[in-house]
């Protein structure tokens, strides 16, 4: 029987890269699984799924920070131009001038 040591075979090297171990890698237990690096998890698959959602949270909030702030500078802009137009109209009826030409819109698609 071949001698085991820290649960792998005396004949396998410690599962290294560039000559250092690497942590969250183990051999298998058998012969022909031993050949191979399987990842080991700590948490189980149940750590997994609160682990994808953590880390997707962050992009998610960003982006909805970033949606509200443009929206507001659309609208404020939208509002602004408004405004003016109207006090424009006003200042023109005032003075007895003609209302400004009205600029072309773009046609709707």
């Amino acid at each position: 029987m071949a001698s085991v040591v820290f649960g792998r075979p005396a004949w396998c090297p410690m599962p290294s890269i560039r000559g250092r171990p690497v942590r969250g890698l183990r051999w298998g237990g058998d012969i022909r699984s031993s050949l191979t690096l399987q990842p080991t998890y700590p948490g189980g698959v149940e750590g997994y799924w609160a682990a994808l959602i953590w880390s997707i949270l962050p992009t998610l909030v960003v982006s909805a920070v970033f949606f509200f702030v443009l929206r507001g500078i659309i609208r404020m802009d939208r509002t602004e131009r408004r405004v003016y137009a109207r006090i424009e109209a006003e200042e023109r009826a005032k003075r007895g001038m003609a209302p400004a030409p009205e600029e072309p819109r773009p046609a709707a698609r």
